[in-house]
């Protein structure tokens, strides 16, 4: 299970290869119209409340069809019955995990997948991006890195424009007063200050946060999240405190997620007499020894 190579595959026009599952009927296409006709959907297209439903449920029956088993406790996760490949899915993006040793059953099992799906699955070979996560290995370390430097300063060139140049070390500040504001914000209790947020992409400015903390920057979650309890009401305070975490992550675009490496466990120091007492003893316990009754 370690060191496996990754495959990254996508899957073209996913949702129009899903059969409909009723009869629904749709406008003609703007300059293809015949007088008096309208279309009925034989496959499923993106819009309609079930595609992703639909598709999921045909990716799922392909997958079953060639090998797979889905996971109980992830339903985006499936292993194949000799347990050798592991794909995980993502919409229409599907990351393979694999032995350098099982590169030929690999082959064989991404060709039943696109055969099953007409050919229409491309293989972009070891993703180094993936819904907007960038991966970076280190093999010699054997760690595995996921980022979202590129997408932060995107949404950070989006949102800050500029007016906001003072990047933050901290998500909301650093003094205890600081603190206390950010945490004591409530929703706007008039018209008056809401208002004043008219014109003001809110809502876009905190979905565009809460996906990097989400993903790959845990340690703005909170703080998003926060942000997040005002999107009926919000005020010019909210607005500052959600562009104040989104500088905090652009100063710190470069951060992310690593995985694996050498555990290194923090040195204990024992003091040489314990303040816990042996009561059935009546003496102090060496460093280290476990007192009866007490917790391992």
């Amino acid at each position: 299970m370690h060191d496996l190579e990754i495959g990254h595959w996508d899957v073209k026009l996913a949702f129009t290869r899903s059969p409909m599952d009723r009869e629904i009927f749709v406008e003609q296409p703007h300059g293809f119209e015949q007088p008096g006709k309208v279309c009925k959907l034989l496959k499923a297209l993106e819009g309609t409340k079930q595609a992703g439903f639909l598709w999921q449920k045909l990716n799922s029956s392909i997958l079953a069809k060639i090998g797979f088993v889905r996971c109980s406790h992830d339903p985006n996760i499936y292993v194949s019955d000799d347990g050798k490949i592991i794909l995980g899915v993502f919409v229409d993006d599907v990351l393979a995990l694999y032995s350098a040793k099982d590169l030929d059953i690999y082959k064989k099992v991404f060709t039943a997948y696109s055969e099953a799906l007409d050919g229409g699955v491309k293989d972009l070979g070891e993703p180094t991006k993936f819904i907007g996560m960038e991966i970076s290995r280190d093999r010699s370390k054997s760690t595995l890195t996921i980022s979202q430097s590129s997408y932060i300063q995107k949404i950070g060139d989006k949102y800050l424009q500029g007016a906001n140049t003072k990047l933050w070390s901290s998500p909301v500040g650093s003094t205890e007063a600081e603190i206390k504001r950010f945490n004591s914000m409530k929703p706007a209790s008039s018209d008056e200050e809401n208002i004043r947020l008219q014109g003001v992409d809110y809502l876009g400015l905190i979905g565009s946060i809460l996906y990097a903390t989400n993903l790959t920057r845990p340690d703005g979650a909170f703080y998003a999240n926060h942000c997040a309890k005002f999107m009926q009401k919000p005020k010019r305070e909210h607005h500052e405190a959600a562009l104040a975490v989104l500088a905090y992550l652009v100063k710190t675009h470069d951060l992310g997620i690593t995985y694996g490496g050498v555990l290194k466990r923090p040195d204990i120091t024992y003091n040489s007499i314990s303040p816990f007492i042996d009561e059935d003893a009546d003496v102090y316990p060496r460093p280290g020894q476990r007192l009866l009754g007490s917790p391992r």
